[in-house]
């Protein structure tokens, strides 16, 4: 198990460390997730547990079933990402040959598009924590332009004070 651990972590520097242009991947990802967890606070505990407790939960659940049961699951899973992903660049680049209803998001139902539905409830929980329920309460607003580096560091201390 620990040559499996080394081994993911050397293909893990090679291929984000020693290739420039592949930087650009997990540098956006941390970016996009910072920004949603700057908006809903709630988020990264959220993250966290999917990820890290339920997601290999059911990858460890799946591998007890059957072999056509895994190829199924994660091919359909497959086709959904790539879809997401050849939708979300035909938006982008040539959204004229898209159908009208296709050129934006609008078509899915909101919860499935926005984390705003869930805010209220989740915050509604994270606040009740006594410890830590101020991490959790939204900061006052302060209006800035995301070229204006002083408020931003300045907002984003405020948000790492417990």
């Amino acid at each position: 198990m620990a040559v499996c651990q080394v081994i993911y972590n050397i293909i893990g520097t090679v291929i984000f460390y020693l290739i420039p242009w592949t930087r650009r991947l997990p540098i956006f990802l941390a970016k996009r997730l910072g920004e949603i967890t700057d908006e809903y606070r709630w988020f990264i505990v959220v993250f966290i547990i999917i990820f890290f407790i339920l997601l290999p939960a059911i990858v460890i659940g799946l591998t007890l079933l059957p072999d056509c049961v895994i190829v199924i699951c994660f091919s359909l899973l497959l086709i959904v990402v790539l879809l997401i992903v050849i939708l979300s660049v035909l938006q982008k680049y040539t959204s004229g040959i898209l159908p009208p209803f296709l050129r934006t998001w609008q078509w899915v139902p909101v919860h499935l598009r926005s984390l705003q539905p869930y805010d209220r409830f989740m915050a509604s929980i994270f606040t009740s924590i006594p410890l830590v329920s101020n991490f959790f309460k939204k900061p006052r607003m302060v209006p800035y332009k995301k070229s204006d580096r002083i408020r931003m560091s300045i907002k984003f201390k405020e948000h790492t004070q417990v």
